[in-house]
């Protein structure tokens, strides 16, 4: 980032994200700091000595610009554009209609020992996974950090389609993507069974023979820009190519910074290290896709588009590929399973837990399925069973079943039944929804499932949960709402109100006047006791007094007895006194407090009702009419003064807001959320 970037970064922290400057830090230092770990992966150590701060200070200033940065999500989100019919990039010309593409990748980072195995990837790392959706461009669209590193990427895929701040693909339009997503609408993914690397092209490799792999090398070719993204973004920031110590919310959040920043740096910066110019893109389109599923007619709509390349760049000479034959493996009798047999393998599977076969990533040793087999032979000889293929495919059915009965929990208006085993379905919406992020659970609402709360022993120490995923939009609504209710708690009588008894007590007791008591009533307590131990050690002459001398001084101790209840009854009727006072005080101001805000909200009333609309339609249409708004095109703009200016109480939020949530609640009408 060069200079003129980082200053037009610091105007934009702080006119639209709220940055401000400290008593002894400038936003701008707070920014450099922030800045300085991210790409070189700084500890808090070395900050402090290099700007000579205190860790606390750079914490704090860590902390704020990252909600700062996070809170222009709306704004540095490139809106994607689809390619054109006159497009001339060799690399995208093919693909009329395409978006970008996406595709998902891991970056490390530490969790708690009891979540490594939900969080080990197939490679052995611990780490979270990204789905990443960028344009042709090169500047993300979208991002979603926050899945376990188990999680498959069409899993993240179809929870990012089915969020409310998710990824929306208008109808007509697509992404590319690789052969671990789904070929279906929205998504065009290569063909399987055929060479698709770019590496398979290169070198001495022969070129493509038929059409399927030429489509698929054209695919590849511009698929391979969110690779190319993803290597950018990791050679920028240096605290995503290794774990930090930060928490696993705070470092989702760092990635979805990161990306941000990656694109005001190539909307901002005339030369970029990839030498590609950035334009900015604004797109609306309505009727987005709202589920991941394969479509017969979008296999044929891909045919043809393989069938139209092969025939516009001439290869008809081409002779189709040599496929070796395919083994397949002979189909096995299906066997229905006893309850008891079912319940053995549980016992089987729970044993083999507590023997330490289950692996640290949560798996099962190597020749756990013989162990089964074993085990139920030895408690029904005469089932038959086998490790393969019976033991496996009864196991890998109840993992899908595990994964779609946990997956509902987690949904508002479904639920599970642990005493019968039964699904609740009290929002059939909801139940519709949730087919369409989870299509294979279609029936499994007619039956019962007792097994569930041992699947969730055996196999939900290694299944992912998705519970900190959250997109760049999903944390500036969080941080909006934090907000929000920290201003409603703020909101109190002007000064601060202590009603602990035991702190007035304390103050009452030890007021101005209260320590010379103190300090008096100890002196004579230390004296007393301190002349009758040494009269009494050194036999002095009070041994030998008469009665009247001991009379005496039984007088004096009396009498100092006497005055030291009295000074304690005036002090608890000084405490009294001041709960007294406190009580009626307290209940004058409330008094006073209600009174005033009565009025209050008695003239507001009056005013709303007497109040021309017309003249907050005028300042609604100039604000939105003003150069902040300028990445909104027109018939955007009208579509937000129409619906802003339908409601009154949206007229009244939109002018009382501030210019970062003035952008927001534009996004939101934009794209029909409002």
């Amino acid at each position: 980032m060069d200079r003129n970037s980082f200053h037009t970064l610091v105007l934009l922290t702080k006119e639209v994200g709220g940055l401000t400057d400290s008593k002894y830090m400038s936003s701008s230092e707070k920014l450099a700091m922030f800045l300085n770990i991210l790409a070189h992966h700084e500890k808090n150590r070395s900050i402090k000595v290099d700007y000579i701060r205190s860790g606390w200070s750079v914490s704090q200033a860590f902390n704020e610009c990252l909600k700062v940065i996070l809170k222009l999500a709306p704004l540095l989100l490139v809106n994607p554009k689809p390619v054109l019919e006159d497009e001339l990039d060799d690399r995208w010309r093919w693909f009329k209609g395409c978006l970008g593409a996406l595709d998902g990748t891991y970056i490390q980072i530490r969790v708690p020992s009891k979540g490594k195995p939900r969080y080990r990837t197939r490679k052995g790392e611990i780490a979270t996974n990204v789905l990443g959706v960028c344009d042709k461009n090169l500047n993300f669209t979208y991002v979603l950090p926050g899945w376990e590193g188990s999680a498959a990427d069409g899993r993240v895929l179809r929870n990012a389609i089915t969020r409310t701040n998710g990824l929306k693909i208008p109808e007509g339009n697509y992404y590319l993507c690789d052969g671990g997503y789904t070929n279906g609408n929205g998504f065009l993914s290569p063909y399987r069974g055929y060479r698709y690397w770019l590496r398979d092209w290169q070198g001495e490799n022969p070129p493509p023979q038929c059409r399927e792999e030429l489509f698929n090398m054209k695919h590849a070719r511009a698929r391979n820009v969110i690779e190319r993204t993803f290597g950018l973004l990791k050679g920028r920031w240096g605290i995503l190519r290794s774990p930090s110590w930060y928490s696993v919310k705070i470092h989702n959040r760092i990635i979805s910074a990161c990306c941000l920043i990656h694109n005001f740096i190539r909307r901002e910066m005339e030369v970029d290290p990839l030498e590609i110019d950035v334009e900015e893109q604004v797109e609306y389109q309505q009727n987005n896709i709202d589920v991941v599923e394969s479509s017969q007619e979008w296999t044929t709509w891909r045919d043809e588009l393989a069938q139209s390349i092969k025939m516009e760049i001439q290869k008809s000479s081409m002779q189709p590929p040599k496929r070796s034959k395919r083994r397949r493996s002979t189909p096995s009798t299906r066997r229905t399973w006893t309850p008891t047999e079912e319940s053995t393998l549980i016992n089987g599977l729970k044993e083999l837990c507590v023997n330490g076969w289950r692996a640290d990533n949560g798996t099962f040793r190597p020749g756990y399925l013989m162990e089964l087999e074993d085990y139920l032979h030895e408690h029904h000889p005469e089932s038959g069973l086998k490790g393969e293929p019976h033991v496996n495919s009864k196991l890998k059915f109840w993992k899908r079943c595990y994964a779609s009965l946990s997956l509902l929990k987690g949904r508002s208006g479904l639920g599970f039944q642990y005493s019968d085993g039964t699904i609740i379905i009290d929002d059939p919406k909801e139940w519709d929804k949730f087919l369409k992020d989870d299509p294979g659970a279609s029936n499994m609402n007619t039956k019962k499932w007792p097994l569930f709360a041992d699947w969730e022993e055996i196999f939900g120490k290694d299944r992912a949960t998705g519970e900190h995923a959250e997109g760049p939009l999903d944390v500036v609504e969080d941080i909006l709402k934090s907000q929000t209710s920290r201003l409603s708690t703020d909101m109190s009588l002007g000064f601060l109100i202590n009603v602990d008894d035991d702190e007035y007590e304390d103050e009452a007791s030890h007021g101005p006047n209260a320590p010379a008591e103190e300090a008096e009533n100890t002196d004579t307590r230390h004296n007393f006791t301190q002349t009758t131990e040494n009269e009494y050690a050194r036999g002095s002459p009070h041994e030998h007094t008469g009665p009247s001398e001991k009379q005496g001084e039984y007088a004096k101790t009396s009498s100092s007895s006497v005055n030291e209840k009295e000074k304690g009854k005036k002090r608890k009727r000084v405490v009294e006194d001041v709960n007294e006072t406190f009580l009626k005080s307290m209940a004058e101001v409330m008094k006073i407090f209600t009174e005033s805000q009565d009025k209050r909200i008695g003239s507001l009333i009056e005013k709303i009702g007497n109040r021309d609309h017309s003249d907050m339609r005028g300042q609604i249409y100039s604000i939105i009419e003003s150069p902040t708004f300028d990445l909104y095109t027109i018939e955007q703009r009208i579509k937000a003064k129409k619906v802003i200016c339908e409601d009154v109480k949206n007229m009244e939020i939109f002018l009382r807001m501030g210019e970062l949530e003035r952008h927001t609640m534009m996004f939101m009408v934009v794209n029909d959320k409002l």
